[in-house]
């Protein structure tokens, strides 16, 4: 049995020992599983708990949005800690023209890449997976 240190953002995912969820709007890491080794240095639980919490349980994994196109640039993130810049990626969306990955992930106009038979796309990738390689420069 793992023992997490006391947070207010984490959540206790079921049958997993070694990750929890960790809720905390300023927290990017893929999918928002952390491990015990994450949690004891993240200044996030020293700190006041946030006004909001992203969701929980987690909705299902989103696939890669049709929109998104190349990476295209970095911006700094207004919601980490110290200094951390964002890969910036293509937006093809007419309401859109560029995004992060977070952005893609919460974003109402995402709509699922699907293969020329109407079925999702399955190259393995989600918003999520692409992001961890794809997230920070």
């Amino acid at each position: 049995m793992t023992y997490f240190p006391h947070c207010h953002s984490r959540r206790d995912l079921e049958g997993e020992t070694e990750y929890a969820y960790c809720a905390h709007p300023g927290m990017h890491i893929q999918e928002q599983r952390v491990s015990v080794g994450v949690c004891e240095i993240c200044a996030l639980r020293h700190g006041p708990p946030p006004e909001t919490f992203r969701p929980f349980p987690p909705p299902p994994p989103r696939g890669l949005c049709r929109h998104l196109g190349a990476e295209t640039g970095v911006r700094d993130c207004p919601s980490c800690l110290r200094n951390v810049r964002l890969k910036v990626f293509a937006c093809h969306h007419p309401a859109h023209v560029e995004t992060t990955i977070q952005e893609c992930l919460n974003c109402p106009d995402h709509e699922e890449r699907l293969e020329e038979n109407g079925e999702r796309a399955e190259d393995g990738k989600t918003a999520a997976s692409i992001g961890s390689a794809n997230y920070y420069q």
